[in-house]
C-alpha cells in the first residue's frame, strides 16, 4: 500500500497537470482514457479528482493494454468524437492505431492525419496529454516542477533551431551523424498545453524536430534507453545503428540491438496484414513498409527531475541527453506504425546556421 507520502506527491502532481499544465477550468469536459493496470488507474484517479476538485465534468474510459501496433477500442474513438475540451491519455503503453482513419486519414490544412486524436489537435478542438508507459513514480517524480524555468529553456533551443539547415550530433560512445531539418520547424514539450490544438508528455521537458526526409547519414550508438514492440530497456551493450540516405537499416549490437531489430519486423508484418485485409492498399504498405526505419525525430531533454529508468516516456526527458526516433515522424510526411524512440548520452551538437557550425551543446551541457 502506497504511504502517506507517496499518496502526497500523487495529489500534487495531478494538480499540477491539471492546474499548471491544462488549466482546466469549470465546466469543461474532460476524458481520461487510461489502461485496468494499477499504476495508471491509480494516477487517472487522481487526475480524475483533482478535474473535479476544478468544477470540471471529468469521465473516464478503461481499454485493455495497447501496444504499438494494436487498435484502440471503438468506444473509446466514439467518446473522442464527442469533442471534450480536454483529452488524456494516461496509458501502460500506447492509446492505440486509430482503424478508421489509418483507413481513411482526415486532412487538415492540406495535411494527412492517421489518428482523430492528432486530427483534432491540428483542427484545434482539443488540448491534450499523453503518457505513454507512465508509472506511478515517474508521476511522483517528475511532473511537480518548474514549469516556467523549463518553459523558458525550451523557448531558447527552440529559436536557435529555427531556419537551422542540418544537425550534426557525436558522442564518446560513438555517435557520428548529420540529420537535415531544412525547412522543418521545432516543437515545444514544455508543459504549456493550456490552449485548443496544444498538448505533448506529462511528464514534460523536451524541444523536438522531425529530420527532412531522407537527409539522414552517419552512425549512431544508442547508450542510454531504447523503446521497443515489447516495452523500453536500459542498454546493456551499446546499439549501433547505420544511416544511409534517412534510412536505418543496419543495426548491431547485443541484446537489445536484436530487440530493436525483431520490433522492426514486427511492425512490417502487421502492416502487410493489414494490406492483405484490403485496409491498406499496395502502394500505401510499400510507404509504411519503407518509413519502418527512417528517422523521424530528433529530440533534447530539459526535465531537471527526470532520470534515466528504463522507460522512453521520462528517459527522453532527462536534462543532458538527445533522442531519436526510428518510424513515424510527426510532421505526417513519413507515416509508419511504430515510433521507436532510443537514447543517447551526453551528446555534443551542432547546428548548421546561415553556412556555419553553431555549438549548441558539448558532452551534455547546454551552450545557449
Amino acid at each position: 500500500m502506497p504511504s502517506k507520502h507517496s499518496e502526497k506527491k500523487l495529489e500534487k502532481s495531478a494538480l499540477a497537470t491539471v492546474k499548471n499544465a491544462l488549466a482546466v477550468k469549470r465546466g469543461e469536459r474532460v476524458l481520461i482514457v487510461t489502461n485496468p493496470s494499477e499504476d495508471v488507474l491509480a494516477i487517472s484517479t487522481a487526475l480524475y479528482r483533482a478535474s473535479a476538485e476544478r468544477g470540471a465534468k471529468p469521465v473516464m474510459c478503461i481499454q485493455p493494454r495497447k501496444t504499438q501496433v494494436d487498435f484502440m477500442e471503438k468506444i473509446v474513438r466514439r467518446a473522442i468524437e464527442t469533442e471534450p475540451e480536454v483529452v488524456m491519455s494516461i496509458s501502460e503503453m500506447k492509446l492505440g492505431k486509430d482503424e478508421e482513419a489509418l483507413t481513411n486519414p482526415y486532412v487538415v490544412n492540406g495535411k494527412e492525419y492517421t489518428h482523430i486524436f492528432d486530427a483534432y489537435m491540428a483542427m484545434k478542438k482539443i488540448r491534450t496529454i499523453w503518457t505513454p508507459g507512465i508509472t506511478r513514480k515517474i508521476f511522483e517524480r517528475a511532473v511537480d516542477i518548474n514549469y516556467g524555468k523549463m518553459a523558458r529553456d525550451a523557448e531558447k533551443l527552440a529559436r536557435v533551431f529555427e531556419g537551422a539547415g542540418a544537425v550534426h550530433i557525436q558522442s564518446n560512445a560513438g555517435t557520428d551523424v548529420e540529420i537535415g531539418i531544412e525547412g522543418r520547424k521545432p516543437k515545444r514539450d514544455d508543459g504549456n498545453y493550456r490552449v485548443p490544438g496544444t498538448g505533448g508528455n506529462i511528464p514534460a521537458g523536451e524541444v523536438y524536430i522531425s529530420p527532412a526526409i531522407g537527409k539522414t547519414d552517419g552512425t549512431v550508438v544508442f547508450d542510454g534507453s531504447i523503446s521497443t514492440y515489447w516495452g523500453d530497456v536500459v542498454t546493456g551493450k551499446p546499439v549501433r545503428v547505420e544511416f544511409r540516405g534517412g534510412y536505418g537499416d543496419t543495426i548491431t549490437g547485443g541484446n537489445e540491438a536484436r530487440m530493436l531489430q525483431k520490433s522492426i519486423a514486427l511492425t512490417r508484418k502487421k502492416v502487410k496484414e493489414l494490406e492483405k485485409s484490403g485496409k491498406f492498399d499496395t502502394n500505401k504498405a510499400e510507404i509504411y513498409l519503407k518509413n519502418a526505419t527512417h528517422l523521424g525525430e530528433i529530440g533534447i531533454g530539459l526535465n531537471p527531475a527526470a532520470v534515466i529508468c528504463g522507460n522512453m516516456l521520462e528517459d527522453e526527458k532527462v536534462y543532458g541527453t538527445c533522442h531519436l526516433a526510428i518510424g513515424a515522424n510527426f510532421d505526417e510526411d513519413a507515416p509508419a506504425l511504430n515510433h521507436y524512440d532510443c537514447l543517447i548520452k551526453k551528446p555534443t551538437i551542432r547546428l548548421l546556421q546561415k553556412g556555419e557550425w553553431v555549438q549548441i551543446m558539448k558532452n551534455g551541457v547546454l551552450k545557449i
